[in-house]
């Protein structure tokens, strides 16, 4: 496919070194049986077979036009199908579409042929649409499986009876599938007993998800591994709003029926990276053999699980947890991530530290956050020097009064990268370092006690020591009270527009907000690297269009002009404000001074945070001399509201059809929080 042998190298994008260094690593193999692994490759091999003839005569071209045979090593490396065809799908799914496909026919075609096709597939589906639906599963990548217009259980088993029947004939007449991810939503596995066993052998299946609410039993995974033998990745996790009702659990069974199961069914899962499962019924006998079939495993994650004894078909209660820990360390010493999390209770402080002194060199820890607990923060400062990435995971819809708060985890790990915490705390009482709350109770109360909700002389460190932190999920909450003033969210924005400059995706959530001008959203512009926010509230107080006119990425000829006036206005407000505070007592000014000259020895400015005068100094970097550009990097932007009673669903759809049309290269979400029963609980707890 090329004129000479140095031609690959002068691709203009960088995927071409990649095929490069793939391509040479077959040249032992080409130098030593060259003519003899072409013909061998040319005579057994499916591609070829179908192109048996272009092979036979294939040559490629010098630039006098003249035909010649593949001589060089990388040129016959190149001339073999399935070589070539394993080569390119190293690319990304970009590189093969722009890059790859414009070398040659050849190459087109088989990138062509990599192309991910898509296909959602309806349970139920009428008998006229199953010769069209025969063609269709034969090209595609990517399956999911839907419930569509079911009515009953049965109705769903018959039709995933029949689609499995399918699916075999295609693949005993055609004899290959290569569909590489199946993905079967909420309501179509109803048993897992008869349907699993139903599925016929997925040679090419590389993803399988499945979305399911109920308990189920570890022997499931086996039947799961022999019809799907080289998985990379396994899920099977609830939706949190199930509409269907499922197969009981099967504990039934005996100890000696589940030994000769697992001995049947044992297949070596080498290929298996990740496994993600919810909600299962372990026994250690079981899971001994699970581990043992899969000696590549790097990440696991095993949440709301139960261990069961099926000697006398009883649940073993929380302590009893133990020997699975000991047992996923000893079998699985090489894990690069574990979460484990027992159902309906916390770890307990010596599960969590045998967790620690199992995996001591993990730079990625997950727990779940009801398990976040004193142990655990102690056990991470021993290793804080590597721990780069943390999740600290909501598993059930309730916290736990052993939570430390997260501002001893962001000021201990100076090396922490990513945050992931969205239902742990960050007390709103900690951002204001200027102690306006104070100020504004002492102004409506000059009579009654400042800084309540927090003491008057602040102890512990407030400037957070993780400066390169990148990805930040957490909710803002308030020790006593809080409400949607204007005071509250410029504290909460201009605190984190000071703390972490290198944040490139940030997830707050917060019962009740101000989203306008005044609340300061606009202040979280100064994170240039910011790809992606998300914002979710009840309430959506001040949410319209003159809140969001700065979302542009450069100012308009109209924001200039509007600017002296905006600014004139701010100035008002500053005045208005400053005329009715009372005196501020010395100890408590000096006291939260401290903060201040804590975070300038480390180049972190608190000066005017949750102060008016922040927005006048952001109103002079966005309009002064230097125009700061509102989020150059920004590709997701998102506001997800509860209540439903202020603004109408087709306000918030008017409102991001505006700032779609002023951030044209960014997906915009305003809208409605979905009903989930789960997440309203969690999120107004």
């Amino acid at each position: 496919p090329f004129n000479h042998p140095c031609q690959l190298h002068q691709q203009p994008h960088s995927g071409s070194d990649i095929v490069i260094s793939l391509a040479f690593t077959f040249d032992a193999l080409i130098h030593s049986h060259m003519a003899g692994t072409q013909l061998a490759f040319f005579k057994y091999s499916a591609l070829s077979s179908k192109r048996q003839q272009q092979q036979q005569h294939q040559r490629t071209l010098n630039p006098n036009g003249n035909s010649i045979a593949p001589t060089s090593p990388l040129q016959l490396a190149l001339s073999i199908p399935e070589i070539l065809e394993h080569i390119i799908t190293f690319l990304s799914l970009k590189d093969r579409q722009t890059v790859a496909q414009l070398v040659s026919e050849q190459w087109h075609s088989i990138c062509k042929g990599l192309a991910p096709v898509p296909f959602i597939w309806s349970l139920c589906l009428p008998d006229s649409e199953n010769h069209t639906a025969r063609d269709l599963v034969h090209l595609v990548h990517n399956l999911t499986i839907r419930v569509f217009q079911s009515k009953h259980a049965t109705h769903r088993l018959a039709s995933w009876a029949a689609m499995m029947r399918m699916i075999s004939d295609v693949i005993i007449e055609r004899r290959q599938l290569k569909l590489c991810n199946l993905h079967l939503m909420e309501g179509v596995v109803v048993n897992l007993t008869i349907q699993l066993p139903q599925l016929p052998v997925l040679l090419y299946l590389t993803a399988l998800k499945i979305d399911r609410e109920n308990w189920w039993d570890i022997m499931h995974l086996f039947t799961i591994f022999k019809k799907c033998p080289n998985l990379v990745e396994l899920i099977i996790k609830p939706t949190w709003t199930s509409r269907y009702v499922h197969d009981t659990l099967s504990s039934q069974m005996d100890p000696r029926d589940e030994d000769a199961l697992v001995n049947e069914v044992r297949v070596p899962m080498t290929r298996l990276r990740t496994c993600i499962l919810y909600k299962m019924m372990v026994t250690l006998p079981a899971l001994k053999v699970f581990l043992e079939s899969c000696p590549r495993l790097s990440e696991l994650t095993l949440i709301n699980s139960f261990r069961f004894n099926r000697s006398d078909h009883r649940f073993i209660q929380l302590g009893d947890q133990q020997p699975i820990i000991n047992l996923i360390g000893t079998q699985c010493p090489n894990l690069k991530k574990l979460h484990y999390s027992a159902h309906d209770k916390a770890l307990t402080d010596q599960e969590i530290t045998s967790i620690l002194e199992h995996f001591p060199d993990f730079e990625e820890y997950s727990f779940a956050d009801r398990d976040a607990g004193l142990t655990l923060l102690a056990g991470l400062r021993t290793i804080t020097n590597r721990v780069t990435t943390l999740n600290l995971l909501t598993i059930q819809a309730h916290q736990s009064q052993r939570l430390p708060t997260l501002r001893d985890i962001l000021c201990t790990f100076t090396h922490l990268i990513h945050l992931r915490a969205p239902s742990m705390d960050y007390y709103h009482e900690d951002m204001d370092v200027n102690d306006v709350r104070g100020q504004s109770k002492a102004r409506w109360n000059p009579s009654g006690r400042r800084n309540q909700g927090k003491t008057s002389s602040p102890n512990g460190q407030y400037v957070w020591a993780c400066r390169g932190l990148r990805t930040l999920h957490m909710t803002v909450g308030s020790r006593l009270s809080d409400n949607n003033s204007s005071d509250n969210a410029l504290i909460m924005f201009g605190f984190l527009s000071k703390q972490c400059p290198q944040l490139q995706e940030i997830h707050l959530r917060r019962t009740i907000l101000d989203l306008s001008f005044k609340g300061g959203l606009c202040l979280l512009t100064r994170l240039q690297e910011l790809e992606r926010i998300k914002i979710t509230t009840r309430s959506d107080y001040k949410l319209d269009e003159q809140a969001l006119f700065w979302l542009r990425t450069t100012p308009s000829i109209i924001d200039f002009f509007n600017y002296p006036l905006l600014k004139v206005k701010t100035r008002r407000d500053i005045q208005n404000w400053n005329h009715r505070l009372p005196g501020t007592e010395a100890s408590v000014e000096a006291s939260w001074t401290r903060i201040i000259k804590d975070g300038q020895r480390v180049g972190v400015d608190l000066n005017n945070v949750g102060l008016r005068e922040d927005l006048l100094d952001w109103m002079e970097e966005r309009y002064g001399s230097r125009t700061l550009l509102t989020w150059p990097k920004l590709m997701f932007f998102s506001i997800e509201t509860k209540e439903r009673r202020n603004t109408s669903a087709s306000a918030l759809q008017k409102l991001e059809a505006f700032v779609a049309k002023s951030r044209p290269d960014t997906q915009v979400h305003i809208r409605h929080s979905p009903k989930d029963p789960f997440e309203d609980t969690l999120q107004l707890h």
